[in-house]
């Protein structure tokens, strides 16, 4: 692997971390960004790249593993906030439904 692809796997290996910590704040936007910047550096690793070596192998499955834990973080939130909606939502018929109760 040429040292261009190297740099850029390690790129890509610093915004998948980048990316989990974001994720773990919830916050979407850096996520989204950090995500681009990282699939177009993965993309140029990809189609550089024929033969790896052993430490591009060992990058390659960190960044795997960072985005699998971003992605459940993001999961996490994502459900935290439905179950806001829901709870919102329950609230909002109460105080309509007890609301036109009252004398």
């Amino acid at each position: 692997m040429n040292s261009d692809c190297a740099a850029a796997l390690k790129l890509a290996l610093e915004l998948s971390r980048e990316l989990l910590a974001a994720a773990e704040r919830g916050d979407a936007g850096a996520i989204e960004i950090l995500n681009a910047r990282r699939l177009e550096l993965l993309k140029l690793v990809r189609s550089a790249s024929s033969t790896r070596m052993k430490s591009d192998q060992t990058m390659i499955e960190e960044i795997s593993l960072l985005n699998d834990q971003a992605i459940g973080y993001a999961d996490h939130f994502r459900r935290a906030a439905g179950r806001k909606l829901d709870t919102a939502s329950v609230g909002r018929r109460a105080l309509v439904a007890y609301g036109s109760n009252q004398a």
